[in-house]
């Protein structure tokens, strides 16, 4: 029997300059509230990554931000956020991330959201974990 998944790590851009994807972005934010699924994410308030943990807080959900101690003077953090992890560094980011979360989904970004995707896929290849991961294919309008 598969274990309900609780919590879902959000990969995705701080960088969005052209407001791409947003509807989806909420949406999904939406659904995942509604599905009593709260989100792990990098801790951004910019791009998709700020617009996923606004959705999910505007729909009454839980965020946990894990934040790198030098990404702190970059970053605001956004109202609502009910935990905030400040780590050492990406690596140990990283790992906070993977190992608070029960799945894993993988939103429009770029060499870290391509960084981080990677690493969960090849730690389930090794069989250190078999969280799911899910990689939105979402195509422009």
């Amino acid at each position: 029997m598969d274990k309900k998944i609780k919590t879902v790590c959000v990969f995705c851009s701080t960088f969005n300059p052209n407001n791409l994807f947003l509807d989806e972005v909420s949406e999904l934010g939406k659904l995942l509230v509604q599905n009593d699924i709260s989100i792990i994410y990098g801790g951004g308030n910019k791009g998709l990554m700020g617009h996923i943990a606004r959705s999910v807080i505007d729909n009454g959900g839980k965020v946990t931000a894990i934040i790198p101690e030098f990404l702190m003077k970059y970053v605001e953090i956004i109202d609502g956020i009910e935990d905030v992890i400040v780590t050492k560094d990406m690596h140990e980011r990283k790992q906070k991330m993977y190992s608070l979360s029960d799945a894993f989904v993988t939103l429009p970004g770029g060499i870290g959201t391509l960084d981080e995707m990677t690493e969960v896929l090849t730690w389930n290849q090794l069989k250190q974990h078999n969280k799911k991961l899910v990689i939105a294919n979402y195509s422009m309008k």
